[in-house]
């Protein structure tokens, strides 16, 4: 791999949207953001990456995996929502700076970059394009949640609320994906799981949608175990408020909502 170098290296070049997303294919896992979360939910798997690292919350896009394909014979993105992740590639964030030129990172060689053709990376007085800035507060919002998570993911670890998909499922690479384990959490006493709301609800909530998103998973990649496959399955379509009943504190139990989110990084509208 080629690489990346930041945009204000190549601020004379121009951006090309992708016309398919085959790009697509290689990617197994995305970062998911907090914003979004209670719509992806509907459409893909929210799973938690392990990779010999800090694990991480995000969308499992690996088609072995998937209930239902991502994308369509032609290539395109076939999801009614598409996730911020996937809307911020070809480019890559440091994560580090506050100028759209010095974080943004992208491939030199990149078939997105022309030296006549598409959207300016920079305007006439020389400053990040709008769409640019636009790019790098969807990464930011990318980090945000990262940081937010990481705490939610530590609850779980320390509830032993995580359980690895089958065996099968561990990639080449050895990354591994986690799923909240509903047997242990429905079991979890009413004291941990109000614990666990007190000071937000963001733990609970995340538990949730990351249950109701297993109906995007196949069936047969589901822990083994006394009919645990069943019973992630029907959390995964239950909309009932099946753990909150005895919590000390006001919840909403309505279905989930889509949001009307931002637009796509190339000007196309993110829910169809």
């Amino acid at each position: 791999m080629n690489a990346r170098v930041p945009l204000r290296d190549l601020a004379h070049f121009r951006l090309l949207g992708p016309r398919v997303d085959q790009w697509t294919e290689n990617i197994s896992w995305i970062p998911v953001s907090f914003s979004e979360l209670h719509l992806v939910c509907r459409y893909v798997p929210i799973v938690v990456r392990t990779a010999g690292e800090q694990p991480r919350l995000g969308v499992c896009l690996d088609d072995r995996l998937l209930a239902r394909p991502t994308r369509d014979a032609l290539g395109h993105w076939r999801v009614p929502y598409r996730p911020i992740a996937l809307r911020c590639l070809p480019f890559e964030s440091r994560g580090s700076s506050d100028n759209p030129l010095d974080d943004i990172l992208i491939d030199p060689h990149s078939r997105y970059l022309s030296p006549v053709d598409g959207t300016p990376i920079i305007d006439e007085t020389g400053r990040p394009a709008r769409f640019i800035a636009g790019l790098h507060q969807l990464f930011g919002l990318l980090k945000r949640s990262e940081e937010t998570f990481a705490a939610l993911l530590d609850h779980y670890h320390i509830a032993d609320l995580l359980l690895p998909l089958a065996p099968d499922t561990v990639r080449a690479d050895h990354t591994r994906f986690d799923i909240i384990n509903f047997v242990r959490l429905s079991n979890l006493p009413t004291t941990a799981l109000s614990a666990m709301a007190r000071h937000s609800f963001h733990s609970v909530d995340v538990a949730m949608a990351c249950l109701f998103s297993l109906q995007n998973l196949k069936r047969e990649h589901l822990p083994k175990g006394p009919a645990a496959s069943q019973l992630f399955v029907q959390a995964a379509r239950s909309h009932d408020p099946f753990l909150t009943d005895d919590l000390p504190i006001a919840l909403d139990d309505s279905e989930l909502i889509p949001l009307d989110f931002y637009k796509t990084t190339f000007g196309h509208r993110s829910i169809s």
